[in-house]
């Protein structure tokens, strides 16, 4: 996970027009309303394809690039794209429709989320105060709640998180583990990519060795931001030497 820039004062119009009427149904019903003309209202078009750009199409958890979603969420891949809630809607239904409490995940992360969101002090009640930071209170209620689950819009974690040579990812932050476990963002599938990431990365440093070539596009080129897994390119960035050498 690393963090992600979001301008919260560029709302989709969806989430400021039609939304209203939603938010203002599930906070009468005091719980969230699951028949498809609410639960759809959170991924219109424009919602989704903001997210997709503010997260360079990966998922906000594992990082892994993930392709273009569908309305048949129920059989997209692991690598599809959905939009996920940090807080879940069964517990804090009023925030369904909160430009700061939505991100985009991939389908396993969000079902391994599921609605697991502990929290140190107590829960926070909807109280019709919301209404003047409908988009804007997660920082808030962050500091009030203080979540277990790491915001990656609110928190740069990247100093916290460490990793194996063979894509394995751990973290000595309770929180980090939290999230870690919760989303089990060390899933072997997971793990097979990263390591498939390191092993790249040798095979270009190696043939650039060989071709007597500078290495500095291969660093550019392996650091790109639109690349998957920034978190553990990072982590090799920094162990490069140590990564190298065990190598040869």
């Amino acid at each position: 996970m690393t963090k992600i820039e979001k301008n919260l004062d560029d709302i989709p119009p969806s989430l400021k027009g039609g939304a209203n009427s939603k938010r203002n149904g599930v906070i009468a019903n005091a719980k969230f309303i699951t028949t498809k003309k609410y639960r759809d209202f959170y991924k219109k078009k424009d919602t989704t394809t903001l997210l997709k750009r503010i997260y360079k199409n990966k998922c906000a958890y594992c990082e892994q690039i993930v392709l273009q979603d569908s309305e048949q969420n129920k059989t997209l891949p692991n690598d599809k794209s959905i939009v996920e809630h940090y807080r879940p809607t069964s517990k804090y239904y009023w925030l369904a429709y909160s430009w700061d409490n939505l991100l985009l995940s991939c389908l396993a992360c969000s079902d391994n989320k599921g609605n697991d969101f502990e929290i140190i002090n107590q829960k926070i009640e909807y109280s019709n105060s919301f209404k003047n930071k409908i988009h804007k209170s997660t920082k808030l209620y962050n500091r009030l709640e203080k979540p277990k689950m790491i915001h990656p819009e609110l928190e740069d974690i990247k100093d916290k998180l460490d990793f194996n040579r063979d894509g394995v990812i751990k973290s000595a932050d309770e929180r980090v583990k939290y999230t870690i476990k919760t989303c089990k963002l060390d899933r072997y599938e997971l793990n097979e990519k990263r390591q498939t990431v390191l092993n790249k990365l040798i095979d270009d440093i190696n043939y650039v060795i060989e071709q007597k070539e500078s290495m500095r596009d291969v660093i550019l080129n392996f650091m790109d931001k639109n690349n998957d897994f920034i978190a553990f390119r990072i982590w090799i960035s920094k162990n490069r030497k140590e990564l190298l050498r065990k190598n040869g």
